[in-house]
């Protein structure tokens, strides 16, 4: 085990401390589902957007071709796969401390 007491999420320390005094994260997760279609363009458009607010995000967004992405992001590495399967709905959990879903829902409305 180890004690962590400072995490910097990245270079530019947008971040300062992601671990309060308990050691525990001070982090929010939430699940955000639609059966709307996106570009695969504008789905990069806002994952760029809302990876800085978020420490991951993950999960299976639903594609104008009906084809499904798989999202992964970690901080500020975003990885974005294009699957053969064609079913199924776009569900993504956010996790991180600044984020606001009600927001990234709207945001992600506004781009199908």
């Amino acid at each position: 085990m180890f004690n962590v007491s400072v995490l910097q999420k990245n270079q530019n320390n947008r971040r300062q401390s992601l671990v309060e005094n308990s050691g525990r994260p001070n982090i929010k997760a939430a699940v955000f589902k639609t059966s709307k279609k996106i570009k695969i363009d504008r789905l990069k458009e806002i994952i760029r957007k809302y990876t800085p607010d978020t420490q991951r995000i993950k999960g299976y967004v639903l594609l104008d071709n009906s084809t499904l992405a798989s999202v992964q992001t970690v901080f500020d590495h975003i990885d974005i796969k294009i699957s053969d399967e064609k079913t199924g709905n776009t569900a993504l959990i956010l996790m991180g401390e600044d984020f606001n879903l009600s927001k990234f829902s709207r945001d992600f409305r506004q781009l199908t």
